[in-house]
């Protein structure tokens, strides 16, 4: 014990976490790790501790017994072990404790795993440098390994179990109980962690501060992390794999063969434990008295726990940790991030291992007297004997024993339990012997319907066998938890698989066959098997025929004789021609046709051919030539040939010349190449060939523009090319003549008005028919006074000729008196002169009546003057 604490590079013993390394049940069935049912194991006697014994009997109260039925052999496969000389096992009566065996080993057993596809636990013995192989409380093969073996983990992926040699800085592959090689690593390797995500084995170098990850037998990357890592844990929820460095406080977190975070945690941290509860993985820190709790890359939280925290483990029951505290010989139970219980223990407790069975957790103390104590929940169960120095604890699922190895004592405590559980057979002749195994070496056998065992909690698996050959049953496996369990054993008529294999078919073809007379099928292509039980005799078989697909042989005969039999189908594609014309090519051309089932093919003649299955293709064409293209089209194979015709065209790109200033719907062309191409809107597009192009533009009445030629450039893309017309106008005049020189006259056109003494003009009148009026001279007349002028392409006149208005000389007038002949002139007047005279007298009498009136002096007034302007009489 000295050694594990003097020396931190070997410090002993392990948990039995992740939980996924140790407890084989619950691997099995929450990993998806395969139960391999169909291995025999030899029968062996026990060894307790204290005296032998051929079964391990331990009684449990049962509160009910549960019966299960296995049907015999499945479809398709044989018989599952060979017969075999039947000999009666006498059973033991019941035991009132758990019963220790002692297996003996090498010297200085540090470790243990269990191989959890036939239940064989590998102990490193350290100091041998060799690894025991244990079936049930037999060791089966010594495996000489490198120096130094500390620990051991299995790779459930291809079944081989990694000894890490801490002497050699190495790794031996076992296969069973053979060296398969040995893989060269960095500096005192410790405890490995297995990554069924991408099957690599994580192996901590503690004196090169690295991981060696490992693919089978071969280093695929070193991994640089902190200073002393020694162990790894691998968690199932993100597939990280988590790597304490005890000498930097830290914990690399690996993806892969990357480090993608380093997390903190506190002084000396050691093997974490995975919580699949809460997905968060636990590291003690032996030297902190604490436990890093960590969520993926995230420090979670830290729980304080007893002194010198070393190992823990996890129970899937209850969802709680425990974790063994070595300096204050308990255990602290943690749910989550708080400590829900303490329990006492032995002395040194270093690690836990997890019975799913019982839901009991298993705690190895590594004092020199050696014990383990057993907990149950938060209080400690019972306290069960061992070897010296124990320090790591493995469950294994096949048997439902605990392992310890034992360093002090060089052996291994094997501590089982047992519940009675019964097989009844139906199927055999009445009296026909059979019999049942069991491991770890345990067997029974009858001629009658039953078969009894007394066992421990736990996962079993088991075969049956029988001296007919006639009649076999596979066997299985079940589970003991506290109670009686009655398994129904069926047994039937032995039969082989006579298996179809077929090559060649895409995933998912459906294909089928006849077995003598009986329809197989249909059956999807993947997995590529067919496969019917049959007893022994003769089978004659006919394959349904695939669409498009053919084989060398339809119909056979399969002949059974005590052994599966295996058909070949080799299936080959049935392709039919399809051919490609080419034309417009040049002679001698070189041209591909691509395929979209990634075919090509090319060819210097016009006609080139390629074979094709019946399906939907299109293809493309290419030519060496890239002033020609072709363009690609869809074809369909169904059973015939297929003829194409590639039609290659030069390679146009479009010359586009764009006007402005016309009005709308005007026609204007562009004369390119010797053709004329007309248009009615602003746009002309002409496709053509890389070169150099003249253009001309047609002549529009009316209208001009500044260049009417110019030359267009194509290379590999459009041309744009643009022109503005403007319209075309004249001088429309007006003459006149006839007017005295210098006289003024006046023209309105097409609504102006100008006027001149001379010729009068107007200017920018573009073509068409103008009206014009010419106002009116005083004496003179105008010969084309109104009228219209046409305005045609060139300057317009309008003559205007005045002409002088004819003056007639008349008599001089008669005299007139008062505008009347003289005559009744003087009469009218004569009358006029006689009404003044009486409106005369008139007045002046009424003048005198008025001032006769006034009040003042009176003053005649003025007489008016006898004489007046009247006309001579």
């Amino acid at each position: 014990m000295s050694r594990l604490r003097s020396a931190p590079c070997r410090a002993l013993g392990v948990t039995l976490v992740p939980l996924s390394l140790l407890a084989c049940a619950s691997l099995l069935s929450g990993a998806g790790l395969p139960i391999s049912s169909g291995i025999h194991f030899d029968r062996s006697s026990l060894t307790q501790a204290g005296g032998p014994a051929t079964q391990a009997l331990i009684p449990r109260a049962m509160d009910s017994t549960r019966a299960v039925e296995h049907s015999g052999l499945p479809s398709g496969l044989p018989a599952a072990s060979p017969p075999i000389s039947l000999l009666p096992v006498p059973a033991l009566p019941p035991l009132s404790a758990p019963v220790v065996y002692s297996v003996t080993v090498g010297t200085e057993p540090l470790w243990a795993t269990c191989d959890y596809s036939n239940g064989w636990v590998y102990v490193p013995n350290y100091a041998s440098g060799t690894v025991s192989v244990i079936n049930g409380t037999q060791v089966v093969g010594t495996v000489r390994v490198g120096s130094q073996p500390y620990s051991a983990t299995y790779d459930s992926g291809n079944g081989f179990v990694y000894v890490l040699n801490q002497g050699s800085s190495n790794v031996s592959v076992l296969n069973g109980t053979h060296l398969f090689g040995t893989v060269k690593v960095g500096n005192y390797p410790y405890y490995a962690a297995y990554d069924p995500q991408n099957g690599y084995i994580y192996v901590p170098n503690e004196g090169a501060s690295s991981v060696s990850v490992i693919n089978g037998t071969k280093v695929v990357a070193t991994v640089t992390v902190g200073s002393s890592p020694d162990n790894a844990t691998y968690d199932p929820a993100n597939g990280y794999v988590y790597v304490p460095n005890r000498s930097s406080d830290t914990v690399s977190v690996l993806n892969g063969t990357k480090v993608i975070a380093t997390v903190a945690v506190g002084i000396s941290p050691w093997s974490g434990t995975y919580d699949s509860k809460n997905g968060y993985v636990y590291v003690p820190n032996d030297s902190s008295g604490t436990v890093s709790v960590i969520n993926n890359t995230t420090l979670k939280a830290t729980v304080r726990v007893g002194s010198e925290p070393l190992f823990g483990g996890y129970d899937s029951r209850n969802g709680f940790v425990y974790q063994a505290n070595y300096g204050s010989a308990n255990v602290s139970v943690i749910d989550g991030t708080k400590v829900v219980g303490k329990v006492a223990v032995g002395n040194y407790p270093f690690a836990a291992a997890f019975d799913p069975g019982s839901g009991d957790v298993y705690i190895p103390n590594s004092y020199y007297t050696g014990s383990v104590s057993v907990i149950n929940g938060t209080s400690l169960a019972l306290t069960v004997g061992g070897g010296s120095y124990s320090q790591n604890a493995v469950f294994d699922s096949w048997n439902g024993a605990i392992y310890v190895p034992n360093e002090g004592s060089n052996n291994v405590s094997v501590i089982v339990g047992d519940n009675p559980v019964t097989f009844t057979e139906t199927g055999l002749p009445t009296g026909t012997p059979w019999q049942v195994n069991l491991p770890p070496g345990v067997s029974n056998s009858s001629s009658t319907a039953n078969i009894s065992f007394t066992l421990s909690d736990g996962s079993y698996n088991y075969t049956i066998s029988t001296t007919n050959l006639s009649y076999a049953n596979r066997g299985g496996s079940f589970t003991m938890t506290g109670r009686a369990l009655i398994i129904h054993v069926r047994f039937q008529l032995v039969t082989y698989p006579v298996t179809f294999t077929e090559t060649g078919l895409p995933n998912g073809t459906v294909w089928s066959l006849v077995l003598g007379g009986l329809l197989l099928g249909s059956s999807s292509s993947f997995p590529s098997t067919i496969s019917h039980p049959e007893p022994n005799g003769s089978y004659s078989y006919s394959l349904a025929r695939v669409p498009g697909w053919s084989t060398f042989v339809f119909n056979g005969t399969v002949l059974v004789s005590g052994m599966a039999h295996v058909v070949p189908v080799a299936w080959f594609q049935v392709t039919y021609p399809v051919e490609f014309q080419e034309t417009g090519l040049h002679g001698g051309t070189l041209w591909w046709i691509n395929l979209s089932a990634n075919q090509s093919t090319s060819s210097t003649n016009p006609t080139q051919s390629v074979n094709e299955p019946n399906g939907s293709y299109s293809y493309t064409a290419a030519t060496t030539d890239k002033t020609y293209a072709a363009v690609g089209k869809a074809f369909v194979v169904n059973g015939s040939v297929i003829a194409r015709t590639v039609a290659f065209n030069r390679v146009t790109f479009p010359i586009t010349f764009t006007e402005t200033g016309l009005p709308s719907g005007t026609n204007w062309s562009v004369a390119l190449g010797g053709a004329s191409v007309p248009s009615s809107t602003n746009t002309i597009r002409v496709p053509e060939a890389n070169g150099t192009y003249i253009y001309s533009f047609g002549k529009v009445a009316g209208w001009t523009t500044a260049a009417f030629t110019g030359t267009a450039q194509v290379l590999g893309s459009g041309v744009d090319a643009s022109l503005n017309w403007t319209q075309v106008t004249y001088l429309v005049t007006f003459t006149e003549s006839g007017l005295p020189k210098g006289t003024h006259w006046t023209v309105t056109f097409d609504g102006v008005t100008n006027s001149s003494s001379g010729t009068i003009g107007f200017s920018g009148i573009p073509n068409g028919t103008g009206a014009y009026q010419v106002r009116t001279v005083t004496g003179f007349v105008a010969d084309h006074a109104s009228g219209a002028v046409d305005v045609k392409g060139s300057p317009a006149s309008q003559p205007i000729a005045f002409s002088a208005v004819a003056v007639t000389t008349a008599p001089p007038p008669a005299p007139t008196v008062l505008g009347l002949p003289a005559t009744e002139g003087y009469a009218l007047g004569g009358v006029f002169v006689a009404v003044l005279a009486v409106a005369g007298v008139v007045g002046v009498l009424l003048r005198r009546r008025r001032e006769s009136r006034w009040a003042g002096p009176e003053v005649p007034p003025d007489e008016p003057s006898a004489s007046g302007p009247f006309p001579p009489s």
